[in-house]
Order: C-alpha cells, then sequence, then structure tokens
C-alpha cells in the first residue's frame, strides 16, 4: 500500500505499469534461455589472449630492462601498482595527474595510465596489459562456472543502473570486448543449430535524444538529413569543409558529441584526448557557438534541478539529486543530472522495443539472448531471419513515431557473437 501510494505521488504509474512490470516476465524468459556457448573457442581465444598479453610484456621489457635492478628478481610486474609507481614517476619521471584517496601519492590505477599514455609508450602498453588481464580473469577463464548444458545464462537487472539502463551479473556479458585483431571472445558464443544472431542496434541513440530533448536546431537538421554528426561537429569546430575534415579531427569531435551526453568537463575532455586544458576549453566553446540550442536546454535543467532537487526522462523516470546543495562539485552533479535526463531516456525507449518486439519473436520462435546498451541482440531460426529482420527494424523504429527526427536501426546477423 505505501508503495503504491509512493507511486502515485511520484506520478510514476505509466512507467511502471506499461513499462518495467511487463519487462518483467520477458527478462526472466531470456535469462532461462541462455545462450550456447563453444568451450573449444573460448579455450582457443582464452590462449590467443595469453599469447597477445606476453607479446605485450615483451615490449613493456624494452623499456623496463635498463631499470631491471630497482625491479625484484622475478622481474617488472604491470600488475604491480608498487613497481609501475616507481617507473613512471621516479625511473621516467613523469608527472603524476591523480593521487590515491589513501595516501595522496600519485596513482596508477587505469584513469591515471589512461590520462600519460601520449606522455610515455611504455605506459599504454602497461594499461593493455592489465585489460587483457582483467579479459583473462573476468571472462575468459572465469567462464566455467557458469556453464551448464552447454549454455551460459546471465542474471539481468533492471534496478541497479541508476538511469534505469538494463545491466547484467553473475556473468556480467555487457562488458565483453568487442573484437580485435589478435582475439575475439564473442566468438564464443554461437546460435543453437538451424539459428542465426540477430542485432538490432539503435545508432547514435543518446545523441538523438539529445536533439528531441533539447529541440536544437543544428542537430535536429543534421539527423533529419541523415548527415554524419560527428563530422558535422568536426567541420564546424575546426572550420573545415565537410570533405576536408580528417579521421582524427572527427574523432575529436565525436569525443566532444558524447562528453555532452556523458557529462565530461574540459578537464577530463583534455585529459582524454592528451590536449591542454585550454585547448579542450575551445573546443567546448566552439561546440557552443554551433550547438547554442543544447545549452540553453541545459541551462533550463539545471535552473529546474535547481529548485525541485530531481530530473526525469521523456516517460517520467525520476533522480533525485538531494545532495545539490551540499556538493562540494556542483557541477559535476549537474552533469550527472543531464546525463540521467539522456540516458534515462535512450533506457525507457530500449525497455519499449523490447516490449514491441515481444509479438514478433513468439510468432517466430526466437528470443531475446542478451541487451546490450543500445543494442538487442535476437536467436532467430535461419529460415526467418530476413523476415525477422525486416519487420522488427520497422518496429524499433517507430517506438518514438511523434518525433520530429528519426530513430534509426542498425542491423547484424550471424551464426555467433563475434559475427554481429
Amino acid at each position: 500500500e505505501l508503495f503504491i501510494k509512493k507511486i502515485e505521488e511520484e506520478s510514476l504509474q505509466e512507467l511502471l505499469y506499461t513499462i518495467e512490470m511487463p519487462l518483467i516476465p520477458l527478462l526472466y524468459k531470456s535469462q532461462n534461455y541462455g545462450i550456447k556457448i563453444d568451450e573449444k573457442t573460448l579455450i582457443e581465444q582464452t590462449e590467443k589472449i595469453k599469447r597477445e598479453q606476453e607479446n605485450i610484456y615483451n615490449t613493456i621489457l624494452q623499456y623496463t630492462d635498463p631499470f631491471k635492478e630497482h625491479f625484484s628478481t622475478y622481474g617488472f610486474n604491470p600488475l604491480s601498482m608498487k613497481q609501475v609507481s616507481l617507473l613512471l614517476y621516479d625511473l621516467l619521471g613523469l608527472q603524476g595527474i591523480f593521487k590515491t584517496e589513501k595516501n595522496k601519492e600519485f596513482s596508477t590505477d587505469q584513469q591515471s595510465l589512461n590520462a600519460l599514455k601520449n606522455k610515455h609508450p611504455v605506459v599504454g602498453l602497461i594499461a593493455e596489459y592489465r585489460t587483457l588481464s582483467s579479459y583473462l580473469s573476468r571472462y575468459a577463464t572465469n567462464f566455467n562456472k557458469y556453464i551448464h548444458n552447454g549454455r551460459i545464462s546471465t542474471h539481468f537487472q533492471q534496478t541497479h543502473v541508476i538511469t534505469g539502463r538494463i545491466s547484467t551479473i553473475d556473468p556480467n556479458l555487457q562488458n565483453i570486448p568487442r573484437n580485435t585483431e589478435a582475439f575475439s571472445i564473442r566468438s564464443a558464443f554461437v546460435a543453437d543449430d538451424g539459428y542465426d544472431f540477430v542485432s538490432f542496434d539503435y545508432s547514435q541513440i543518446e545523441l538523438r535524444v539529445l536533439a528531441y530533448m533539447s529541440q536544437d536546431q543544428r542537430l535536429l537538421e543534421a539527423f533529419l538529413h541523415n548527415e554524419d554528426i560527428h563530422t558535422l561537429t568536426a567541420a564546424e569546430i575546426f572550420n573545415a569543409s565537410l570533405e576536408n575534415v580528417s579521421k582524427d579531427q572527427r574523432q575529436i569531435a565525436k569525443k566532444i558529441n558524447f562528453s555532452i551526453v556523458y557529462g565530461l568537463s574540459s578537464f577530463s575532455l583534455a585529459h582524454d584526448l592528451g590536449i591542454s586544458q585550454e585547448q579542450a576549453k575551445e573546443y567546448f566553446t566552439q561546440y557552443k557557438k554551433t550547438y547554442y540550442g543544447v545549452f540553453s536546454w541545459i541551462e533550463k535543467i539545471e535552473k529546474e534541478l535547481s529548485k525541485t532537487l530531481y530530473v526525469k526522462t521523456l516517460y517520467g523516470r525520476k533522480r533525485y539529486f538531494y545532495e545539490l546543495h551540499k556538493a562540494k562539485e556542483k557541477a559535476h552533479t549537474k552533469r550527472a543530472a543531464i546525463n540521467t535526463i539522456i540516458q534515462g531516456t535512450a533506457a525507457d525507449i530500449i525497455k519499449k522495443a523490447i516490449l514491441a518486439l515481444d509479438p514478433l519473436l513468439a510468432s517466430y520462435n526466437a528470443h531475446m539472448i542478451l541487451q546490450i546498451h543500445d543494442e538487442i541482440i535476437i536467436q532467430v531460426p535461419t529460415k526467418s531471419t530476413k523476415e525477422v529482420i525486416e519487420k522488427g527494424k520497422i518496429i524499433m523504429e517507430q517506438i518514438v513515431s511523434t518525433w520530429n527526427i528519426p530513430l534509426v536501426v542498425n542491423t547484424a546477423q550471424g551464426n555467433n557473437w563475434g559475427k554481429l
């Protein structure tokens, strides 16, 4: 009774009864269905990761061998915080950026390494070595305990991520890395005999949500005319024609576009791009001139937040920021609020898409096997793959048919996840 009363007080009835509650049995069904795993391929990919890690370690040694007397008889260990700190800050003389909470020394965590990548070649190698170690412990060698009768069943969570995104645990299948030239963990996840995997992936959904919510005319025009939003932003920032935008310039523009969505500051952007804070601020200034409607909307949201201490998605999902007036980093809290609206609305759209797809999947004996951020992956009988792709794409693109910009869904198919 208290729960129902609270739902009514917060005007969350539509969100609860038309999205969240109907989604429960669908996620439960997907969870029980599971995904077939090819254990032989998993072992092969594990060995490939180990070989790649060994190659990287041998390259690291080229930089650490001149200092080997400073390390133990076992040699340099890239996983040792102490040894990495000694190498980077004492022996190589790099200037640290982030400090640890405990002893206020310069940190060697992944964020710190990413910020220092452009300062010395060994930094990126150490970061990559650690990433591969994480893959081995979290995925490749850890999957065995989750395999039952040749399948893995992840557990879907609806309420763990505060923005409303669906997450997975035991095991977490959402963070499995994409294919690299050296290995593909995803290729070990295979379709059942006579079936295909099909991916439905919303294209740039969060930027499209930003365009709709802010009604920024330049963003709206870009999506209406199917322009490449990152190339367009690069052209504006670097004062270049669309034809002359370089790959590096487009990549910078892409990070700036998503910095608005994910609430990155100019400080974070500077470290991500390996540039000065002054340059990052200049990029933001140029961005504001181009997409002034976005920042007018942000200012409006921030004013409302200061009064109400909450924001809500397009479908009514609320997040309170009671700490706003007490927070030392008010700017960070405000950026988190903007991210909540954008990512939360995108998450709600994904959930609506799952619900809308279910009757189609049921009629073709198809099953949703994974939901990852902006993507839904299903298993469908091979004979019906083409029909389901055509019909599913239409269903997902019409979830918000009343918008003045289109949603676009990209599709892919294959007999294993690595081919999507």
